[in-house]
């Protein structure tokens, strides 16, 4: 929610906050920001607004939440505000960086990562563009006219890193915002290292991944 909160304030929107607490470096960002932040929930702590944004960590019962409710107040989810955010186009980058040892080139990478969203899926091309780089991720974003970074994270131990690699994208250019997304519990068991020793081993990794990059792990590996 404070990832939204950034790219909504540079938007030219007035933006406050609640929560229980607040924690660095988030709210040392926030505050830099011009963000109020405001300690509970109690609705005489609630600020007059055009729109309420609702996070996913919230529910029936929360006090805010059910004065919001109750008189009708206009409100969106955060999942909500963020697809709005994203309903444009989206730009799926594949790295032709040197520094890792990828089991296939980034032309087959955009091949599979193609056939996976447009055959397999079937997800909308023209909402989304399937591009290679191999520059700083804050140069790419500037050239797509982006703001947003969408980072996945796999599992707590993910984090770390991840934090530490969006404070360097912000410090480049301070109207990049990263927006972490956890994957599904029963998933966040699943990695690329895992996959390929199966399917090397003749296993089925169809609860893993889609019919299309099955068929190229399976021609990479004959």
């Amino acid at each position: 929610m404070g990832g939204i909160a950034h790219i909504l304030k540079n938007s030219g929107h007035h933006i406050s906050g609640s929560d229980m607490q607040f924690y660095p470096p988030m709210s040392d960002q926030l505050k830099d920001s011009g963000i109020e932040l405001i300690s509970g929930y109690k609705t005489s702590s609630l600020p007059d607004a055009d729109l309420y944004i609702i996070g996913n960590a919230l529910s029936r019962g929360n006090e805010s939440v059910e004065y919001i409710l109750e008189n009708k107040l206009p409100f969106k989810s955060g999942p909500e505000i963020l697809g709005e955010m994203l309903a444009k186009k989206i730009v799926i980058a594949v790295s032709d960086g040197a520094n890792k040892n990828y089991l296939f080139n980034s032309d087959e990478r955009i091949d599979i990562v193609n056939k996976a969203l447009f055959k397999d899926l079937k997800l909308n091309p023209k909402k989304i563009s399937i591009v290679p780089f191999s520059s700083l991720t804050t140069d790419l974003c500037k050239k797509y006219k982006s703001n947003i970074i969408l980072r996945g994270l796999r599992a707590v131990s993910d984090f770390e890193y991840e934090f530490q690699l969006a404070g360097m994208n912000r410090k480049l250019n301070n109207n990049i915002e990263t927006i972490f997304l956890m994957s599904d519990v029963e998933n966040q068991i699943i990695s690329s290292r895992f996959v390929k020793e199966i399917i090397k081993l003749n296993g089925d990794i169809k609860k893993f991944t889609t019919k299309s990059t099955i068929k190229s792990l399976k021609e990479k590996y004959a």
